[in-house]
This record gives C-alpha cells, sequence and structure tokens, in this order.
C-alpha cells in the first residue's frame, strides 16, 4: 500500500495540461504493483480468521465489499472531482479575457446543469476563422487547466488515505504467532 500511495502521490505530481502521455505509463506501472501486492496480501488477512469450511463464503463476502467499495468510492470521488473541475472551469472561465460574455453565460450555464463535456465543446463555424479557433483554444485551455488542477488536487489527497490505510495496516493483529 505504501508503494500504491506513492505512485498515486506521483501520478498528482506528473499531471500537468502538458504532459505528454510517456510521463504516466512509469507511474501507472508502479500503481499497479502497488495494487497487486496490497490486495493480495489483504485478501490473506481476511480469510485467515475464517475457517476452512466457510472459507468459499468468506471469499465470496471480501469479494463483493471489496467491489462494493471500490464502486462507491469511484461514485464519491467521481462526484467530488466533478464538482471541483466545474467550480474550478467557472473561475477560469470568468478570468478569461478571450472568451465573450454571452458564450461565458453560456458554458456557465451547461457547467451547473452537469454538462462538462458538452461545456467545452464549441461548434466550429462554416469555413471556421482564426477567431473561432483561438476561442475554441481559450475554452479548452481554461477546461484543461481547471482538470490538470484538481487532478493534481484529488490524487494527493488520495494519496494520503492510501498511506493512512498502510500505516494502519501495521496495527493489525497477527494471530498466527503463538504467545
Amino acid at each position: 500500500m505504501a508503494i500504491e500511495a506513492i505512485s498515486i502521490f506521483l501520478l498528482g505530481m506528473v499531471t500537468n495540461v502538458d504532459t505528454p502521455l510517456w510521463q504516466f505509463a512509469p507511474v501507472f506501472a508502479l500503481y499497479g504493483v502497488g495494487v497487486g501486492l496490497a490486495i493480495a496480501q489483504l485478501t490473506n488477512v481476511t480469510l485467515s480468521d475464517i475457517p476452512v469450511q466457510y472459507s468459499g463464503v468468506g471469499s465470496g463476502a471480501n469479494n463483493t465489499v471489496r467491489q462494493v467499495g471500490a464502486a462507491i468510492g469511484i461514485a464519491v470521488l467521481g462526484a467530488v472531482l466533478t464538482g471541483q473541475i466545474t467550480s474550478t472551469g467557472k473561475e477560469m472561465l470568468a478570468a478569461n479575457t478571450t472568451i465573450p460574455a454571452p458564450i461565458k453565460i453560456g458554458i456557465a450555464q451547461a457547467l451547473d446543469k452537469g454538462l462538462a463535456g458538452e461545456a467545452y465543446q464549441t461548434p466550429a463555424s462554416p469555413g471556421g476563422t482564426g477567431g473561432d479557433q483561438q476561442l475554441g483554444a481559450a475554452i479548452n485551455g481554461s477546461f484543461a487547466v481547471a482538470i490538470s488542477k484538481r487532478v493534481k488536487d484529488r490524487t494527493t489527497a488520495g494519496s494520503r488515505f492510501v498511506l493512512m490505510g498502510a500505516v494502519s495496516s501495521r496495527f493489525i493483529p497477527n494471530h498466527s504467532i503463538e504467545t
């Protein structure tokens, strides 16, 4: 879990608007190693106190709880991240001087409705002028910065929680040692 926490922290450190994709590969590889080592040990610890005749039921319950926890965790983190991106996107939008006020209002309204994906996709005008391209770049830039800032914040917070889990796992009693 310590490897997992370090990799999540590193993910936040490398995440920027202009980070090339290849820089994420070693971080995700490290994360995969950490998760792989952690899940195997957590399953072992969970099932070690269950009598052999109930190991199938215990394993099923363990997997169900893990899957439900992962689904709820992803939903909560997704909601928090979406809210953060929306608020930061609106701040970046307000500070941008390239985007005209009527378009800012439309994008802000789309963000308020939770349509972040549609909010930054502006239709291109037929024949597309340089101004349209500049406007599209300004809108996309604002959202890219908002997303990368919030991903950095959330990964830093996430790494702290995983690190707390790693530290607290050191306090799990070891029943295999006879006293």
